[in-house]
């Protein structure tokens, strides 16, 4: 399902100008306007020939602040490119000395990416009246280019594109972060830190949200149950799941992210270049409207068709962006512009808890993690299995007050089964069990009745709850999840994994896996209580088989 949203993109005025140093000098008496200007320091980290030259980017206005001095590391051809974005100071300039560069710049871009050449005769002009020395080409580019403009010229512009996509898209996160802090006052937050929370991996970029989203949507699910908890000391978990589920679901966090705008500052689809507006050409296809944003003024383009997740998405990860820059205060605040209004002194459910300590564990023990590994750690710390495990090894099994002979004679033969596989690790993908929720949930009400016997205190939480969850998973000890760990192969290896076949006779679930790999048909099938036990063993088996043939 997608849904239609305007993007809010923010631009200048005017153009951006991009200066050449030949191109600055007197030329008389004339109106005079002032610039800002940024040095762009093109430094390649490999060799070749031609030499990269400096360019000044000259704008009406001041940038955000955290373009006063900036580092961009840049993949190119023959390797990577530092770019170094620094303010420099102001100058003035006269209108001839503008259209000059104006004509300069959509006459260079004009042949590097449009291959025009229509333009280049008005330059023969300009500089046979100008002082620039005469530079030879080489021959490959004298049977297209017949004009004094240097190789270096035209090599260290076609780096421009990019560089100003990148320039242009943290002002877009300065601009969605400055409206944000009309309201929040939590100005600590990097505008780099935005800019990796609103860009998606479409944008085939290195920094992208999935970081962020996985530490915002566990921060958000602890915060809203602490405030349920708080509100419904006395209603079911039952019901409280439900209520939290509402708030924290795709749907609502897409509507609160359509509400505030956000939706316009998704940096969605990497850049092409043949969309890219050559500044100071006509723009009539690309026409923006003005629209106040938060007593901002923004222009407005054309409409674009974002997934509701997507939004959702972004919606976690900037939440994430706040709380791993600013803490917890500026994450609330951040929610509080949202619409999810949470106290700052809260009681919570033992889950939330556990997930979010757990998750900012990894997060922080673990920097620089991919994206995909993180969520992959947190999947396989963070569950009933898991936490089951804990359980059992602590013997809070023997505490557990109930009534059910049903659920006594499941904990027995469960504690039974475990001792027999001998099991030292807490990560639940490796069991052959199925786990009773209710040990699950012994280990997540000792993590609430700790928190809040401590004054609401996580650091004596984690300390407490680590000796029981121990030994917590690691890089190393991560194992995926066997039905997830088939399907990835089997997409890999172009194999055909066709759809489990699950039925259920006499209180028993059977379980049938198929793979075709390269015309040879492996096949197993298991029988346990648990259907979702059943599945997993023959997606095991058929893995062990297919692991041996490789």
């Amino acid at each position: 399902m997608e849904s239609e949203c305007t993007g809010h993109v923010p631009y200048l005025d005017e153009h951006p100008k991009y200066y050449p140093p030949e191109l600055i000098g007197s030329h008389g008496n004339q109106s005079e306007m002032r610039f800002q200007c940024y040095l762009i320091e093109l430094q390649p980290k490999f060799q070749y020939d031609v030499k990269l030259q400096d360019i000044v980017l000259a704008v009406h206005e001041r940038l955000d602040n955290g373009l006063d001095d900036l580092n961009i590391d840049l993949g190119a051809d023959r390797g990577k490119l530092i770019v170094r974005v620094k303010y420099i100071g102001y100058m003035t300039l006269t209108s001839e000395q503008v259209a000059l560069c104006q004509k300069f710049q959509v006459t260079v871009f004009s042949v590097l990416l449009d291959h025009n050449l229509n333009k280049l005769h008005e330059y023969d002009q300009y500089f046979e009246k100008s002082s620039y020395s005469s530079c030879e080409l080489p021959p490959e580019l004298c049977s297209i280019i017949m004009s004094p403009i240097s190789v270096s010229t035209f090599y260290s512009f076609s780096f421009l594109p990019s560089i100003m996509h990148r320039i242009e898209s943290l002002l877009i996160a300065a601009n969605l972060k400055s409206m944000v802090l009309d309201h929040c006052t939590q100005n600590v937050i990097p505008t780099l830190t935005i800019l990796e929370a609103i860009t998606t991996k479409k944008c085939q970029e290195k920094l992208h949200l999935e970081s962020l989203e996985t530490l915002g949507d566990s921060f958000l699910k602890y915060a809203v149950s602490q405030q349920l908890f708080k509100s419904y000391q006395n209603r079911h978990e039952g019901l409280l799941s439900i209520k939290r589920e509402k708030i924290i679901c795709n749907a609502t966090l897409c509507k609160l992210g359509c509400d505030r705008k956000i939706t316009g500052f998704i940096r969605n689809e990497p850049l092409d270049p043949k969309t890219w507006i050559i500044p100071g050409t006509n723009c009539a296809n690309h026409i923006f409207k003005e629209e106040l944003l938060s007593s901002r003024k923004f222009y407005v383009g054309k409409s674009r068709k974002i997934k509701n997740k997507t939004v959702a998405d972004v919606t976690e990860a900037l939440i994430g962006a706040f709380l791993c820059a600013g803490g917890e205060i500026a994450a609330l605040a951040f929610m509080a512009w949202l619409g999810i209004n949470v106290e700052f002194r809260l009681e919570f459910l033992g889950d939330a808890v556990l997930d979010y300590l757990i998750t900012v564990h990894l997060y922080l023990k673990y920097p620089g993690l991919s994206p995909g590994l993180l969520t992959d750690l947190r999947s396989a710390s963070v569950n009933n299995d898991c936490y089951a495990h804990s359980a059992i090894k602590a013997e809070l099994h023997q505490h557990i007050l109930h009534l059910s002979p049903d659920l006594h004679r499941h904990i027995v033969e469960t504690v039974s089964k475990f001792k027999e596989e001998n099991s030292v690790a807490t990560f639940g993908w490796e069991s052959e069990t199925t786990f009773p929720k209710v040990l699950g949930d012994v280990i997540e009400s000792v993590a609430g009745a700790i928190f809040v016997d401590s004054g609401y205190d996580k650091e004596i939480v984690f300390r407490s709850m680590k000796p029981l969850l121990e030994p917590l998973i690691t890089p190393e000890t991560l194992r995926i999840h066997p039905v997830r760990e088939l399907t990835e192969l089997c997409q890999r290896e172009h194999y055909v994994f066709k759809k489990p076949l699950v039925s259920r006779r006499n209180k028993v679930a059977y379980a049938t896996v198929e793979v075709e790999a390269h015309g040879v048909v492996y096949k197993e099938t298991r029988a346990e209580a648990d259907k979702k036990i059943a599945k997993k063993l023959a997606c095991k088996a058929v893995l062990e088989k297919l692991k041996q043939k490789i």
